[in-house]
């Protein structure tokens, strides 16, 4: 039972992996949505805010294509289907 668990954060190598470096769209993401928060209103803090969805949903598109574990795919699903919700 373990083994199956532990088989989900493993890539083809057997290596756990959770977080890759260099991540540079939750990087992006994580500088604009910071951005957003830290702005008043304004046209430019209404650009951060949608950069920063922009960001994470190039993430969450890369994870379900190139994620290297099923958590890190799966991951991709559930953001980018929180995503496509958000926006309904």
């Amino acid at each position: 039972m373990v083994e199956h668990i532990a088989h989900f954060f493993k890539d083809k190598h057997g290596n756990i992996v959770v977080w890759q470096w260099p991540n540079v769209p939750l990087a992006g993401w994580f500088l604009f949505k910071a951005l957003s928060l830290a702005l008043e209103k304004g046209a430019i803090k209404t650009g951060c805010e949608r950069l920063s969805v922009a960001f994470l949903f190039v993430w969450a598109y890369l994870e379900i294509t190139k994620g290297v574990s099923p958590f890190r795919k799966a991951l991709g699903l559930i953001v980018s289907l929180a995503l496509i919700y958000s926006f309904f």
